[in-house]
């Protein structure tokens, strides 16, 4: 029985290790895209965003709009991941790189847990 508990535990917990790591690769499309609307799916009701040495807490539709400002001024080449981790609070944490025709930016992605997941609570973005 000990063993069918242990099964059972394993394959809840790889379920949500998979969704997880799913979220985390659809928010790297959406970045690759350059699309706003697929970003702000992966947040809260609010989020906080950190551009251009600017730092404010968006509602979603906020957050959209000047996500699409964004990508709109520097409209994305690429995107990849360069190291993602956790913290001994619960946190998940990604950092990447967003390229653009003349440069580049530094991509923080700080996720919290929320009742339905992993959520974004914190993007940042600084030109390199």
């Amino acid at each position: 029985m000990k063993r069918i508990a242990a099964t059972l535990l394993f394959i809840v917990a790889s379920h949500f290790t998979i969704a997880q790591d799913r979220d985390i690769e659809d928010i790297g499309v959406s970045l690759r895209n350059g699309s706003a609307r697929e970003l702000v799916k992966f947040c809260g009701s609010s989020v906080i965003l950190k551009m251009n040495g600017e730092t404010a807490t968006y509602r979603k539709a906020e957050a959209e709009e000047k996500l699409r400002t964004f990508f709109l001024n520097n409209p994305p080449e690429d995107f990849n991941y360069i190291h993602q981790g956790s913290s001994s609070e619960g946190l998940k944490y990604c950092i990447g790189k967003y390229v653009v025709n003349n440069g580049a930016f530094r991509v923080v992605l700080l996720l919290k847990q929320q009742t339905d997941g992993f959520l974004l609570d914190t993007i940042t973005l600084t030109e390199e």
